[in-house]
C-alpha cells in the first residue's frame, strides 16, 4: 500500500492548515487520484491494523440499505455509531441530533445504502406536461411523487445485460434529500465499467468520487470497502448469469479525491505510522511462507442480497502492524 503512504506524506508536506466544520481542524490538499490493480492483491493497509470484519460488516450495510446504527451494529460494526448519535465538540455540536427528521436514538435518516437501494425522485405536486407533445404525465408515472429507484439493483442487471454501456453508475448524492441524513455522502458516487479480459472472461473496474476524504481513519475503511464491493459486483453479476454467460473477476479500483486532509488531532499518528515497514506483502512473523499480498474471496454459497453478511468477505495473508488508534471528528 505505498500508494496510501505516499498520499499520507504528500498531505503532510503539501497541505494548507483549514478549519472545517467538527472544529479540530485539518491539514489538506485537493485532487488527488489512487489506482489499484485488484489482480495483484487486496488493497488493505498494513502499516496499521485496518479492522477489515467492520469494513465487511459496513458495506454489509450499504448493499442492504441500513438507516440504523443498531442495523449496522447487528451486523458487526460499531463504527456509525458516532454519527447517529454523538453530541461533538462544544460549539460544533453534532447537528444531525436536532435535525426536525430525525426519528430517535440511532436514526441515521437516508444514508448511503439508503439512496443505492431505494434513491427518491422530488416529489411534484402538480401534473408536468411533457415539453414537445404537451401530454400530461399520469401521477404515478415517471413524474410522480418520490419515485424510489433500486439502483444498486439496476447496475447489477445491467452489467449482466449490457456489459458495455457507459451508464453503470451509482450515487449517493441526492441533493434533495441531503438535510435528511446523519452526514452528507462522503464517497458520493461510483462507475463501473467491463473490460474483456482476452481469455473469455470481463474484467470489472470501479472508479469512486469522493468529495470529502479522511485521510489517516476514514479512507483505509473506504480503500478496502470499494475493493471489496468490486469483489461483491464481479461475483454476483457471475452468479446471476451475464448476457454472454462468461465469467466476471475484479479489475482495477480507481479513487478521485476532493478535499483530501488529515486532521490535526491525527498528525502525530500518521507520523508515526510513516516510520514503519509500508510493503504491503507483509510477512507472518512466524512463518516466511507467508509472504503475499492479502487476498479476498467471495462466499461461492452467495447469491442473493439477503444473505450477504460479513462472513461473505474472506480476507485471507493479512498481517498488518499493530493499530493506532485516534479519535473520529463528528
Amino acid at each position: 500500500m505505498q500508494q496510501y503512504t505516499d498520499l499520507v506524506q504528500d498531505v503532510l508536506v503539501n497541505g494548507q492548515v483549514r478549519q472545517d466544520r467538527t472544529g479540530v481542524g485539518t491539514i489538506g490538499v485537493f485532487g488527488r487520484t489512487l489506482n489499484f490493480d485488484l489482480g495483484e492483491g487486496f488493497p488493505i493497509v498494513t502499516v496499521k491494523e485496518t479492522n477489515f470484519k467492520a469494513i465487511a460488516a459496513e458495506l454489509v450495510g450499504f448493499i442492504r440499505g441500513f438507516d440504523s446504527a443498531k442495523q449496522f451494529r447487528d451486523a458487526g460494526t460499531k463504527i456509525w455509531d458516532a454519527n447517529a448519535n454523538a453530541p461533538g465538540l462544544e460549539g460544533h455540536r453534532n447537528p444531525w441530533l436536532n435535525n426536525p427528521v430525525r426519528k430517535g436514538e440511532d436514526d441515521l435518516g437516508r444514508i448511503y445504502g439508503v439512496q443505492w437501494r431505494g434513491w427518491k425522485g422530488p416529489a411534484r405536486p402538480e401534473p408536468v406536461r411533457e415539453p414537445h407533445s404537451g401530454e400530461v404525465a399520469p401521477a404515478d408515472g415517471w413524474w410522480g411523487p418520490g419515485l424510489e429507484v433500486d439502483q444498486l439493483d439496476n447496475l447489477l442487471h445491467d452489467l449482466a445485460s449490457n456489459p458495455y454501456s457507459r451508464r453503470h453508475l451509482v450515487t449517493a448524492w441526492n441533493p434533495g434529500e441531503l438535510d435528511q441524513m446523519a452526514l452528507p455522502p462522503c464517497h458520493y458516487a461510483f462507475q463501473c465499467y467491463m473490460r474483456e479480459d482476452g481469455q473469455g472472461g470481463f474484467f470489472l473496474d470501479m472508479m469512486v468520487h469522493m468529495r470529502s476524504v479522511d485521510v489517516f481513519l476514514g479512507l483505509p475503511f473506504n480503500i478496502s470497502s470499494y475493493a471489496a464491493l468490486t469483489h461483491w459486483i464481479a461475483h454476483m453479476v457471475t452468479v446471476w448469469g451475464n448476457s454472454s454467460g462468461r465469467v466476471v473477476y475484479p479489475g482495477r479500483l480507481i479513487m478521485t479525491l476532493g478535499d483530501t486532509h488529515i486532521y490535526l488531532n491525527h498528525v502525530n499518528a500518521a507520523k508515526l505510522m510513516l516510520t514503519r515497514n509500508s510493503k504491503w506483502r507483509c510477512a507472518h512473523p512466524a512463518d516466511a511462507a507467508f509472504l503475499m499480498a492479502p487476498r479476498l474471496t467471495i462466499d461461492p454459497e452467495l447469491d442473493s442480497y439477503e444473505k450477504t453478511v460479513a462472513d461473505s468477505f474472506i480476507l485471507m495473508g493479512y498481517y498488518p502492524h499493530k493499530p493506532i488508534r485516534v479519535p473520529m471528528a463528528v
